[in-house]
């Protein structure tokens, strides 16, 4: 357990102890908002030992304000801190099935306007997964995110010409959406190293045209 923190022991690496107000205020903090903070809160610290492969953790200590250990088990607490992981997969998907690895804008401007494209993109196709999801009874982490974008672009000048049939369009949409799923895959382990060997030319850093005609 955290160091120099004593309190109520529920079990051999379950207590709660009690987190005091500070002496001083933040400087972010407004005088009202220090004021109205409580002398103290009771928090309970979990300490459980992961034993899953591809964690680089062996022992997680989980601080929570769900203090009832009958109600709340260190194994559920530990499940749910583990599916927070699928979060960390849904914006690691942002570079790679968005294209993200390499921002083709210079300007700052055009940077955050071409990042806020890829977000609202992801964000629609990821909504698209939720709705077929909901129709097929499934959750929408078992439905491809690339499968998903293949479809829909497969789909888009249909549905782009406005057809009559928009509706039909779109329930054949998320049928096919439907039928690629993934499985509950096991965490995999990779390497931290890299694949593809560093060019030995220069990097650009000038426009084209300048480069070509001082290498002619």
């Amino acid at each position: 357990m955290p160091r120099g923190r004593k309190g109520y022991k529920q079990g051999s690496c379950d207590q709660i102890v009690a987190y005091h107000k500070p002496a001083y205020r933040s400087v972010w903090m407004s005088k009202e908002e220090f004021d109205d903070l409580d002398d103290f809160v009771l928090v309970r610290h979990l300490r459980y030992c992961v034993k899953q492969k591809g964690f680089r953790v062996r022992h997680v200590v989980l601080a929570t304000t769900l203090l009832d250990a009958s109600e709340y088990s260190v194994e559920d607490l530990a499940d749910l801190y583990a599916q927070r992981w699928q979060v960390e997969l849904d914006i690691r998907s942002l570079k790679p099935h968005m294209q993200m690895e390499h921002l083709r804008c210079k300007s700052p401007s055009m940077v955050r306007k071409e990042i806020y494209a890829h977000m609202i993109s992801y964000n629609l196709i990821r909504d698209l997964i939720v709705r077929t999801a909901l129709q097929y009874s499934t959750a929408p982490k078992y439905l491809s995110h690339t499968a998903a974008v293949q479809s829909l672009n497969a789909f888009s000048e249909k549905l782009q010409a406005g057809s009559c049939r928009i509706e039909q369009l779109e329930r054949a949409l998320l049928q096919s959406i439907s039928k690629h799923r993934v499985g509950d895959r096991k965490p995999r382990v990779h390497p931290r190293e890299i694949k593809r060997r560093p060019s030995s030319y220069k990097l650009m850093n000038r426009p084209r045209h300048a480069a070509r005609s001082s290498a002619a």
